[in-house]
């Protein structure tokens, strides 16, 4: 096997069937090593830090590195899974789709790392697989401002950091995400601004869906161009691990301010009592 094909292998890993709730049981394509998934995200602002971004993707790196111990260990083929469940390569993408859950409505791509990583050529025959097994392709990438991703606009969301970056994604005429602040409310509507788009918060999280297979809301083929009505941005709540982790501390906080406030008020009792 050449080099370049291993190198073209290893870009795309499919796994026929996931356990991720918020996404529903769907095939889902990873960025396959770790070279190529910074590669991908090298602009992207929510790398990790160690990277120079800011720590806010809460992509499941742990399951990549999983997989690429398989690669090297052999597991992965072509078309078939390994014992690691998961494909390699545009042939093993179609053999995943084979695989598939019957209740699968879409496919999740870049699970992890972005998918502008994907040749033109890979992400064509990806998307033509996916729709014609009659599922809707699932995708956002961070790079929408960039050469690399032109093929994806119209067949992606551009995946945004704020509503106002969301705003110019949807002026280029992408359809967007933005990610909303860890304490936004969980239903209703937000601004984008200046731009004419309506912000609603996903589905999931403010419990309209089940999941995202049940959604499909993020559906980056239903351009402006071709809607009546005002383009939607989808705002996802902050639910990475560092929100998680100020949420959490803002919670002892208030738990810790409320036993002193009990003990306080205790002592006056008893101070009262006397």
């Amino acid at each position: 096997m050449s080099a370049n094909l291993k190198r073209a292998l290893s870009r795309i890993l499919a796994y026929p069937r996931s356990g991720n709730g918020k996404t529903g049981d769907v095939p889902t394509v990873a960025v396959g090593t770790q070279e190529a998934r910074v590669e991908s995200c090298a602009s992207c602002a929510l790398r990790p830090k160690a990277e120079g971004g800011d720590g806010r993707c809460y992509a499941r790196e742990a399951q990549v590195r999983s997989v690429e111990s398989g690669v090297k260990r052999g597991e992965a083929s072509v078309s078939g899974g390994g014992k690691s469940g998961f494909m390699q390569g545009v042939e093993g993408f179609i053999a995943a789709l084979a695989n598939r859950s019957i209740a699968a409505r879409m496919v999740r791509f870049g699970s992890v790392g972005d998918p502008s990583v994907w040749t033109p050529m890979e992400w064509v025959a990806m998307r033509a697989a996916t729709l014609g097994a009659g599922l809707t392709p699932i995708c956002y990438t961070s790079r929408w401002r960039e050469v690399s991703a032109v093929h994806l606009r119209g067949q992606s969301m551009a995946s945004c950091t704020s509503p106002a970056e969301a705003g110019d994604a949807v002026s280029a005429g992408w359809m967007a995400t933005t990610i909303l602040p860890a304490d936004h409310p969980r239903k209703g509507r937000f601004h984008i601004p200046g731009h004419g788009a309506i912000g609603v918060v996903c589905l999931e999280q403010s419990g309209a869906a089940a999941n995202c297979n049940s959604c499909l809301l993020c559906d980056g083929t239903r351009t402006i161009d071709h809607q009546k009505l005002p383009p939607l941005v989808v705002g996802f709540i902050d639910h990475s691990n560092a929100a998680r982790g100020r949420a959490n501390l803002a919670k002892m906080n208030e738990v810790k301010a409320a036993r002193i406030a009990n003990a306080d008020a205790a002592s006056i009792l008893n101070t009262t009592g006397e």
